[in-house]
């Protein structure tokens, strides 16, 4: 598409969600301010009746345009992390063009309308911007929308669980362990999408990625645990994690050999994704989540073979893209695969 269309595409779409955001914020003040013409009590409470059933989906919409902007703000700064943590280069400071070093302008910055009004074009040095981080962004976003979707307003129950069970909409939106729950699971998706990142461009995928997720699986778990119905104690909680990690590196080792069977992988290449990524994924959703995601795996797995992908084990071929996606869907169908009671 010509730079001129972007840029186009990009202004329209800047300027539609500033108009959105100022009716929201402006629909209360100026509901509040006609009732003041109105003398008839009865026509004041039709006003006001009308305006809350007009609020509500007016919400609704805000609170999911705001989950997919939060989510393409993280695929942002991850496109950050997953290129200068292989590098080692530090995470603080501002963003800067890899071709020139100039320092990006928050106008630059902003996920998805940056690039439409960039035109895919960078403005320092003139060179094509990766459509790829474009594309990264909106999925991103996509998944964190539709995880909160249906695990804020149905509970954790998901797609499956609502479909087979009929659970009413927004049924544990204000329930403190649902947060907790959804949390640990877009912590674990944003972890899986920066292996992702990473291995796409063949880079290996440094330690300090597993050790905060370490530490995110321990805080998240510890939430989950303290809000439930039945708290378990400390030593329960430090048993049932090592209980995951050994059930993750045991279903590592596994994936390992037959990455390198079904792939053609080596070792050296796909071993930190792997394990680091199945351990992770074991932390996060226990065992039964862990079997779940090894299965889509090996389906995803079977399919590129018989597809005759066969390769080196990173770019469109790595293991972490097959984790991600089977992981993902492990999620959005939760309560029928799998089990959101926290336990081994």
């Amino acid at each position: 598409m010509q730079p001129h269309l972007l840029k186009r595409i990009g202004k329209i779409l800047k300027w539609s969600v500033l108009i959105g955001v100022g009716l929201f914020i402006a629909a209360p003040l100026v509901a509040t301010f006609a009732t003041g013409f109105l003398k008839r009590p009865e026509a004041r409470v039709e006003l006001l009746e009308g305006f809350q059933g007009w609020w509500l989906k007016a919400s609704v919409l805000f609170i999911a345009a705001w989950t997919f902007f939060l989510g393409s703000c993280l695929a942002s700064f991850l496109n950050v992390v997953a290129w200068r943590l292989p590098q080692k280069m530090t995470l603080l400071g501002k963003s800067h063009c890899p071709a020139c070093g100039t320092t990006l302008s928050l106008r630059e910055n902003m996920p998805i309308i940056g690039w439409l009004e960039c035109g895919g074009v960078s403005k320092c040095c003139f060179l094509p911007i990766p459509v790829r981080y474009f594309l990264v962004e909106i999925l991103l976003g996509l998944m964190f929308l539709i995880l909160a979707g249906l695990e804020l307003g149905l509970s954790g129950t998901s797609l499956m669980g609502w479909l087979v069970e009929g659970h009413p909409m927004l049924r544990g939106f204000l329930e403190p362990q649902t947060f907790a729950i959804l949390g640990g699971h877009l912590t674990l998706v944003c972890l899986l999408f920066t292996v992702s990142l990473m291995r796409f461009e063949c880079n290996q995928v440094p330690l300090s990625i597993f050790i905060f997720g370490l530490f995110a699986a321990i805080a998240t778990g510890l939430a989950a645990e303290s809000l439930g119905s039945t708290p378990s104690n400390a030593i329960e909680f430090i048993v049932r994690l090592g209980l995951r990690i050994t059930a993750g590196l045991a279903a590592a080792i596994i994936l390992l050999a037959a990455e390198r069977f079904f792939v053609g992988a080596r070792y050296y290449d796909c071993a930190r994704e792997i394990i680091f990524g199945v351990v992770l994924t074991s932390m996060f959703l226990g065992l039964n989540g862990l079997v779940v995601s090894v299965v889509g795996i090996a389906v995803l797995t079977i399919m590129l073979r018989l597809l005759g992908q066969y390769g080196e084990g990173c770019g469109w071929l790595a293991f972490a893209h097959r984790l991600l996606i089977a992981t993902f869907l492990q999620l959005v169908f939760w309560q029928q695969f799998g089990n959101t009671k926290i336990d081994f």
